[in-house]
Parts: structure tokens; C-alpha cells; sequence
């Protein structure tokens, strides 16, 4: 469970599908204080910075697979 902070919050700048998983470019202005292989909270779900460029990050949602109902 997420317990920390909110200190901003970002835009969706763009959406690259990758086979059945998503990347997303997000606007934001932490995203410059972040580094690669960071973990942030976007939205409740813990994600990790691959990439930092401009004012932007990428971070890719991995489709869960063989989920129990």
C-alpha cells in the first residue's frame, strides 16, 4: 500500500503499445529530479522510471497474465 506523499501531479503525454504491454511518456515537473530504475507511485501502482527527457518520463505497464478471480 502506497503510504507517502503526493508532490505533483503529471499529464500523459503519450501512449506506445508494446505487444500486449503499454508504455507511457508522462509530463511532469518532478520528472526531472527523477533517475532511471527509480520506483515512483503513479496512481497507486509502483512503477519505474526507464527514461528521462525534457520534462518527461517513461514508464511501461506490464499486462498481467494468469490472474485468479
Amino acid at each position: 500500500m502506497f503510504t507517502g506523499i503526493i508532490e505533483t501531479t503529471g499529464q500523459i503525454r503519450e501512449i506506445i503499445p508494446k505487444g500486449s504491454n503499454l508504455s507511457f511518456w508522462i509530463g511532469s515537473t518532478i520528472s526531472p529530479e527523477l533517475r532511471i530504475d527509480q520506483s515512483l507511485s503513479h496512481n497507486g501502482a509502483c512503477l519505474t522510471i526507464e527514461e528521462i527527457r525534457d520534462s518527461m518520463h517513461r514508464v511501461t505497464v506490464i499486462e498481467e497474465k494468469g490472474r485468479l478471480h
